[in-house]
């Protein structure tokens, strides 16, 4: 992949984007790819790695405890930075990698690795130099979302505010107050009103997703709202993407 950049509303964008679709013509396999999107997600991969090996003494190809406390505090300072969004610090801790479908492999650079954990290169255990990783891009509205590795769950705050004004607009139908007043008091109007109340009526496990931010990246107020919401919550499921067995005891 190389970087380019684009221009958007007199904004400048970086992407990294396959070599054959900068050559010339489409290729469904090409990746165009936001580059701070990609490069956060690079880093939060790596960021997990030592973090794993740390914690089972797995980073040293021979395991010493009267260095293990030390080496996992740098682990830790290591991990701060990277989440934080360090970026500088990829192109010298990261040797390559490749995407392919469904996961991304990472290659650590052996001498910058050990200098962050205060270890000589030849302490490091090459099998701690290989991430491997599952990545995706999916859709999200009209954008892409890249999950990669174990994301953490993330709320949808557009999603909140309007799953909370729906149990407010259908507490107020049930007290009879018009969709009309409803609206008035809003400053909307009474179909945007009525789109958004359907969220009160999912089921509780779905709410539940939307509260703690674990509903599928591709499910969007924009989702929800476009097609009147299925009253079985089965069926909700598989509209909205969650798994097979999601709603099984």
């Amino acid at each position: 992949m190389a970087p380019t950049r684009t221009k958007r509303h007199r904004r400048r964008l970086r992407y990294y984007v396959s070599n054959r679709l900068i050559s010339g013509g489409t290729d469904p396999s090409g990746w165009p790819l936001p580059a701070v999107a990609l490069e956060q997600a690079v880093a939060d991969i790596i960021a997990q790695h030592p973090s794993d090996l740390a914690s089972g003494h797995r980073i040293c190809v021979m395991p010493d405890l009267q260095i293990g406390d030390a080496v996992c505090t740098k682990a830790q300072n290591l991990i701060k930075k990277l989440r934080k969004g360090a970026h500088e610090l990829l192109p010298n801790i990261t040797a390559g990698g490749q995407l392919a479908k469904g996961r991304i492999v990472l290659n650590l650079q052996t001498t910058e690795l050990a200098n962050k954990l205060g270890l000589e290169p030849s302490q490091i255990d090459p099998s701690a130099l290989q991430i491997q990783a599952p990545f995706e891009l999916r859709r999200r509205g009209v954008e892409g979302k890249i999950v990669a590795g174990d994301p953490e769950p993330e709320s949808d705050r557009t999603m909140l505010r309007a799953l909370a004004r729906a149990h407010i607009s259908t507490a107020d139908l049930r007290r009879e107050k018009s969709l009309s007043d409803i609206a008035a008091a809003t400053r909307h109007s009474e179909s945007y009103v009525r789109t958004r109340a359907q969220l009160a009526f999912l089921s509780p496990k779905i709410q539940r997703t939307i509260l703690v931010g674990s509903q599928p990246p591709e499910l969007t107020l924009e989702k929800i709202i476009r097609k009147p919401t299925p009253l079985d919550w089965d069926m909700q499921a598989r509209v909205y993407g969650f798994s097979q067995d999601f709603n099984l005891p």
